[in-house]
């Protein structure tokens, strides 16, 4: 319907094996009963026709496959991903898309995310991100860029933009501090994500919402995964703790 607000979800996950696996544990997570049980929809950009095939299939993700030469352009020390977590808005069609949520791969969900849409829905800002200074112990400048809430209108995409170039100029590395830079060339409205929505593994708190870091993603996967978490593994071919 014309003028309705569609919530959506995107994940990232191309290049690695691991990324692939925890990459469905994540959505897993975001799907599952015990946590809300999201009913959105989630597109999930990646290179790999099995990981957009496991996707479809246990989830119900759309996904965008990017073309085998997406990354030819790169020198073998870039961080290759980032070009396209900093360009999201090439890369898909999100014209039914009014609020984005961006997760990584490596994030799991505790509790229903539904929360944080209903937070951003009434912080005035074009996007949201959680500043290092409330992510405990963490002395960083800027905001971690793991979790992010975008309405998707002419500003973002103008942010985007000038977040790739910014990334571009720091010679391919990671994409914090070009984050900050393009916040500031473009003055974007950013919102401190409060820190339940992306908040560190190895700190326990009961309230958190959206797990990310993991001190030990294998055997913390393993755990909470089980079978599943090894077939994945085996399909792939990423060695597993047993």
């Amino acid at each position: 319907m014309q003028g309705e607000s569609m919530q959506g979800v995107l994940y990232l996950a191309v290049e690695s094996p691991h990324v692939y696996v925890e990459c469905l544990c994540s959505l897993l997570s975001l799907r599952s009963p015990q946590h809300g049980a999201y009913k959105g929809s989630i597109t999930v950009i990646t290179d790999n026709q099995m990981m957009a095939n496991r996707a479809a299939c246990l989830c119900n993700a759309q996904s965008h496959i990017v073309p085998p030469w997406w990354d030819n352009d790169f020198p073998p020390e870039a961080l290759k991903s980032r070009s396209l977590k900093t360009s999201l808005c090439n890369h898909l069609n999100f014209a039914t898309y009014t609020t984005a949520l961006f997760l990584d791969s490596d994030t799991l969900l505790a509790q229903p995310i539904q929360p944080l849409f209903d937070w951003f829905e009434n912080q005035g800002a074009d996007l949201a991100a959680l500043p290092y200074y409330r992510i405990a112990g963490d002395a960083g400048y800027g905001w971690n860029t793991g979790v992010l809430l975008w309405r998707h209108d002419e500003r973002i995409k103008d942010f985007f933009g000038e977040w790739n170039r910014q990334w571009h100029a720091d010679g391919y590395g990671r994409d914090e501090a070009a984050f900050w830079r393009a916040q500031d060339k473009t003055d974007t409205r950013i919102a401190d994500l409060p820190s339940v929505f992306n908040w560190p593994d190895n700190e326990r708190r009961n309230d958190t919402i959206v797990r990310h870091t993991w001190p030990d993603k294998s055997g913390a996967l393993s755990a909470l995964f089980g079978p599943f978490y090894h077939t994945m593994c085996q399909r792939f071919g990423v060695e597993s703790e047993v």
